[in-house]
């Protein structure tokens, strides 16, 4: 009802406020890590004050997914690093713990919603080896149900690259 409806508002403006901050950790990394550090800080005081809500649960996963790849995120130059190209070593492994025990956690709710479904994009990706891709039909799978939750043109991009990349340029 309302109340879910209000909380999906209320998400996606944390998250909105963490992309924002995750933009500027390239160059203003005072403004950036305040920024991030504040929406991981209401999001856990989201999940603290909703814990029967799964969709709060997926983005502290999402979040601290991306925060605990930070370090491995640019080169010494501060050129972008691929995901499947990063150091692991540089990967904070306690924060990715944390964040697959979020994503479970939620999951246990069998109430699947977008930041769940964003994710387990990213869970997929840190449980693949470096230099490799991620399984091709589960991350297919995973983009098919964020569109579903959450039809968003960057979304469907990536949607259309991952089944591009599992079936050939003309299914993409």
């Amino acid at each position: 009802g309302r109340v879910v409806y209000r909380l999906e508002d209320v998400l996606a403006a944390i998250y909105a406020a963490f992309g924002t901050g995750w933009d500027a950790l390239g160059g203003a990394e005072d403004a950036g890590h305040a920024l991030t550090d504040e929406a991981i800080w209401l999001t856990r005081l989201t999940v603290r004050l909703l814990p029967e809500e799964p969709e709060p649960l997926g983005l502290l996963s999402l979040m601290l997914h991306a925060t605990a790849r930070l370090a491995a995120r640019r080169d010494a130059s501060g050129a972008y690093v691929p995901l499947r190209d990063q150091d692991r070593a540089l990967w904070d492994t306690a924060m990715i713990a944390e964040a697959e025990a979020h994503l479970t956690a939620a999951a246990a709710a069998r109430r699947f919603g977008r930041f769940q479904a964003e994710a387990a994009i990213q869970s997929l990706h840190a449980a693949t080896p470096r230099g490799a891709r991620p399984d091709a039909r589960a991350l297919t799978a995973l983009y098919d149900a964020l569109a579903a939750h959450h039809p968003a043109l960057g979304v469907l991009v990536a949607r259309a690259v991952a089944h591009g990349d599992r079936d050939g340029p003309a299914a993409g």
